[in-house]
């Protein structure tokens, strides 16, 4: 469980790489913010830019959209 300002993120495995501000997260990842929640296998979220690159079944949904990948990124 991270939380960074409004935006939370859950997962049942994660590291974190202080060298270039990387989370890496795996199984079950949840990412909840004010205008958008992502729900994914496995992410990569850079806590300087808030991008996060997801690898694997990922739906990100907004108020307005329903959006499924399976490889990509979302900032």
């Amino acid at each position: 469980h991270i939380t960074k300002g409004q935006t939370i993120i859950t997962s049942r495995k994660g590291q974190y790489n202080k060298n270039n501000k990387t989370l890496y997260f795996q199984r079950r990842v949840r990412i909840n913010d004010p205008q958008y929640r992502i729900l994914s296998d496995t992410v990569n979220y850079n806590t300087v830019t808030k991008v996060a690159h997801f690898f694997g079944p990922t739906n990100i949904l907004t108020e307005k959209d329903s959006i499924y990948c399976e490889k990509g990124w979302y900032n």
